[in-house]
Formats: C-alpha cells, structure tokens, sequence
C-alpha cells in the first residue's frame, strides 16, 4: 500500500474514532443559567470636621477662623414628679340616715257620753236612761273611763322618736262642766305611758289644748287613750238634755316628728343631704389652693343598706370644668334585700377640671368638697329604715396629673443622684487624646418653678466610657456652694435664669472637656423654698415645669489631636423584601 493511501486511511480512522468519542461524551441539552456576584455599595457619606461633636455647629469667626459651639441641657429635673406629685387617695366615708321624718297627722276619737257612763254605776245607768229627756247631773268626783284604741298604724308601726310633739287638744261636748279632767296615753304593746295631762275648768262646748313633747320617746302606732280622773260640779240643780252621743272629742296633731327608726310609711324626703371635706397629704408640708387637672379621674363606689330604693345625687361643687361646667350625677340604688349592699360603681373624667382645694369655707388648703343628696319616694307601703342605716361611698382622685398647681409647694430637700447622663458633645470620638487650646463654658440655671430653690452640686464628672476615666468638675462658685436661684414669674411664665462662666482661670472645665466624655455622673440636691412661704400661697407649678442645667461651650478649632478617632453611625432602609432576598452576604 502507497504512503498516501496508509496516511489517508489513518486519518479516516482517527476521524472516525474522535467521532465516536465525542458523541459518546456528549451532554443533555439544558437551559443556561447565569448567577451574578456583584459588591456594590448600599450607601455612600463622608466624615469630615463636623463630625467631630456631636449636637454641635461650626461657626466661621471674622478673620476666617473656626470655633465649635456646642448647647446642651446636663440634667433637667421636674418638681411635679419627685416632690410636687398628687398621691391616689381613696377615702371610704359613712353617711349615716340623721333626718327620718313622719308626715304630720291628726288623730280624732271620741269619748261619748254613754260609754263614759257605763263606768259610773248606778248613776251612769240613770243618765242612759234618760237619754233623750232632761235631767239634773249630780257632781261627780274621781271618775274613771274605760281604755279606748287610738289607730295610728296608717302612719306609723313603731318609731323612736328623736324629736317631735303631739298637741291634745279636748273638746268638751259634754252638757256639763268639767273642772278637772286627768288624760292618759300609752303604747298598747308595752304598755309604756306616752303622756299624761291635766286639764282644769273645762267648760261646757269649749276646748283646751297641751303640747307633749316625744323626744327620746318609743311610739307605738296603736295607742290607749284613757281618762284617769274627772271631776265635775253637774249640772249644778239645773235640767239638761241628755244625749248619750254627746263626747269629749280627743284630738291628737302629731308634728315635726324625726325618727331614729321607724316603721313607716315613710314620706318622700331627702334622709341625707350633707357636704364632705377630704384632705390629701401632699409631701414636704405643701398646702394647694388649686389644681388643674390634666388626666386623671374621679372613681366612686355607693353601697347601701337602705331598705328601700333610694336616689342619690352626688357633686363635687369644688370643681369646675373649662367651660364652667360642674360635677353632678344622678344615680338610684336597689333597696338592701340582706347579704351585700346595694351598690353603685361610677368613674368620672376630671380631665381640664380645676379643683378648689380649700374646702367648704375656703381658708384652708389640700381640701376638695364632696355633696351627698340621698331621696326616697313615698311609695305609701310602710318599711323599716334606721339610722343604723347607712350609704357607704368609697371615692378618690385617681392618676391624677396635674397641669398646674398653685399654692405654697412646701419647703423639702430632693436628693438627685448619684446617677448618669449622655453628654453627647464628644460622642462620635472612640479614641485618641485631644488637647484643646482655650475654650469658654457658659452653665445656666434655668427655673421655671414657681418657687425659690437652693440647689448645691456636689458631684459633676465627666466620664470616658472607653477608658471609664472620670473627672470632676472643680469650681468654687458652683460646686458644694449652695446656689439659691429665684422664683419664676407668672402670666406669662417667665423663668428665672442664673449663669456661671467657666474657663480655664477659674475652674478646671478645660480637663473635664479634655477627657473626651461621652457621659455626666452627678450627684445635687434641690432644696424647694428654703425660708418657708415668703410668696403667701403664691408659688404655681406647671406640668412640665423644669429646673434645667444647661451648658453652651464655645471652643476654638485650634487643637492638638493624637491618634484621633471618630465615626458615626449611618442608616438605611431596604426598600421591599425582595431587595432583602436578593442580599447574599
């Protein structure tokens, strides 16, 4: 075979034989899928000289120099909360029923002639006899009659009497004189004698009249009427015509008439009507004439153990609402059936109420005015009410917060500290030393309290977190020196302010700045109206009243800086959930 031939078919072979292999090799056919790697940023800032405090500006100078003017409050502290606050006061009062009253009534009964004779005997069966006929009386001496029941239970069961008067009055209708005539009253029960009265010269068709006062007295409402001695010149020799219905006409006006208890048909009437002081005890001695409410509520609970539906009206007429409006509600109560009290829950909103808080008569102080009006309506069933009886009321100022005060705030020491706060002028330095060339440091006392305060500073370091390095302020004029600052002044709210200038001659605020802080530790005490109540209950406080420490640094850009290091902190939001998946690391 040629060389030509044997080449050729050797490249046919290894042709083929690629051919093969290749087509054995061959992978399934897919989709292709790409996966993306990309770093890219999510945000962009920059770090600069402005940087460098925190809550501070940069202010160019006239000959194009740079300063750093840093304003901040140290610490701010609000009288309402540690020595003005209104405490919860709940108070459980016990009205008892002091004024049951009886309708007025009037009681006639008769004492005839006839059955006044059936106790004479012989010369009581002779004047029967002639009824209808004249006849001469003889005189009669020492006569007795029988017992005779006076109804009252229309009126009343029974009743202690606490105070109260029934008026006898005797009509004679007898043809005869009467020169003296013994009246008895007594219970029918227990038998206890009610009054005992004498009339004297008691003509013929004329009346007299005595008044028996009850007090103290037990009254039953069926009594025993009874004559208990009657003397009588006759007719003296002279005819007269007999009539056996002829009578001493017994009247009883019963009036005025106030029960400790009673069973009774009781008239409609108010069984209490009584006003009530509640005194709150506020810290340090402080004596409120008013206070405006900003949240709060009145909570008031009513039990009773009147056996009888009763009405009660309850008001707090030493309060008045923005638009003069005044507290009152209208409430009834079930009658007590035994077991619990009746009872009545009830809260009141005394948001925007200002409350008087010197009492009924208005000279004295911490003292609100609560009015209790309980009625019941005549229903004409005769029940059992007592002055055992009572209406219980729990009520209290709850939560109260209040939007202003006025009066004397009261004279306490407010111990403040030690504790912490941020000083966020050096915030964003996590490292190195700063040497400040000069600076100039303004601390003011700001009150806005209506009251004079002495507050003395006994602590004010600067704290370096990364290093817990701390140092304290050193300044004769305002550390532990007491420092009295005056009362803020009223309509309109005009604060009192006391500065203090630091530098570097008269304190060492140059190092306290320099150990790069980025918190306060401090340690004072407020003492609230040091000499008493020199305005005359004219000291105010409102809500957010505050007594602020406020520092203003100014310093020049003129530094020496070691190995400084300050960052910031910068945020952003991812704007679905979808950016959020497609985030890998």
């Amino acid at each position: 075979m040629s060389l030509r031939k044997y080449c050729l078919l050797n490249t046919i072979t290894l042709l083929f034989v690629a051919g093969i292999f290749f087509w054995s090799c061959r992978k399934e056919r897919i989709s292709p899928d790409w996966e993306t790697n990309i770093l890219a940023p999510f945000f962009s800032t920059r770090l600069n000289i402005s940087n460098l405090a925190g809550d501070s500006i940069i202010q160019v100078n006239p000959d194009n120099s740079l300063k750093l003017v840093y304003s901040n409050t140290l610490y701010s502290f609000n009288p309402n909360e540690d020595a003005i606050a209104i405490p919860d006061t709940t108070v459980k009062t016990i009205y008892k029923i002091s004024n049951l009253q009886l309708n007025d009534q009037v009681i006639t009964y008769p004492f005839s002639l006839g059955r006044f004779c059936q106790q004479l005997g012989f010369a009581g069966s002779l004047i029967i006899g002639n009824n209808g006929n004249n006849m001469v009386i003889n005189p009669l001496n020492d006569q007795q009659s029988g017992d005779e029941l006076i109804n009252a239970t229309d009126f009343f069961q029974s009743a202690n009497v606490i105070e109260g008067f029934i008026d006898i009055t005797l009509l004679n209708g007898f043809p005869i004189d009467i020169s003296n005539l013994v009246f008895q009253i007594r219970n029918q029960i227990n038998n206890e004698v009610i009054a005992v009265e004498t009339f004297t010269n008691l003509l013929s068709n004329t009346q007299q009249t005595k008044t028996i006062n009850l007090a103290g007295k037990y009254v039953e409402g069926t009594l025993v009427g009874r004559i208990i001695d009657l003397d009588t010149p006759g007719s003296n020799g002279s005819n007269v015509l007999i009539d056996t219905s002829d009578a001493i006409l017994v009247t009883l006006k019963a009036y005025d008439m106030v029960v400790d208890n009673a069973l009774a048909s009781f008239p409609a009437q108010n069984i209490i009507d009584e006003d009530q002081e509640t005194q709150y005890q506020v810290s340090g001695g402080a004596k409120l004439k008013t206070i405006r409410v900003k949240s709060g509520t009145l909570q008031l609970k009513i039990n009773s153990t009147v056996k009888e539906k009763t009405y009660f009206t309850y008001s707090m007429p030493s309060a008045t609402g923005p638009n003069g409006e005044l507290i009152t509600l209208d409430e009834s109560v079930p009658a007590y059936t035994g077991g619990l009290p009746s009872s009545v829950n009830r809260s009141i909103d005394l948001a925007g109420y200002t409350i008087n808080m010197q009492g009924i008569t208005g000279d004295t102080y911490n003292t609100f005015v609560n009015h209790l009006e309980v009625r019941i309506d005549s229903t004409g069933a005769p029940i059992s009410i007592s002055s055992d009886d009572s209406i219980y009321i729990d009520y209290g100022l709850i939560d109260i917060v209040p939007e202003y005060v006025s009066g004397y705030l009261g004279q306490q020491i407010v111990e403040l500290g030690p504790d912490e706060n941020t000083l966020a002028l050096f915030q964003n330095i996590k490292d190195g030393i700063l040497n400040i060339e000069d600076l100039d440091v303004n601390l003011e006392i700001v009150n806005r309290l209506g009251a004079e305060g002495r507050i003395k500073i006994s602590k004010l370091e600067s704290v370096r977190s990364t290093t817990n390095n701390a140092i304290n302020l050193s300044s004769s004029e305002l550390i532990n020196t007491p420092i009295l600052i005056q009362r803020a002044t009223d309509n309109p709210l005009t604060p009192s302010v006391l500065s203090f200038n630091l530098n570097s001659t008269n304190s060492k605020i140059k190092n306290w700045l320099e150990n790069v802080p980025d918190k306060i530790r401090y340690e004072l005490n407020v003492f609230l109206n040091p000499f008493g109540n020199t305005a005359s209950y004219g000291d105010f406080s409102y809500n957010d009243t505050r007594i602020d420490i406020n520092m203003t640094a100014e310093m020049p850009l003129s530094l020496i800086a070691s190995n400084l290091k300050f960052c910031d902190t910068i945020g952003f939001n991812l704007q679905s959930v979808n950016q959020l998946k497609q985030l890998k690391s």
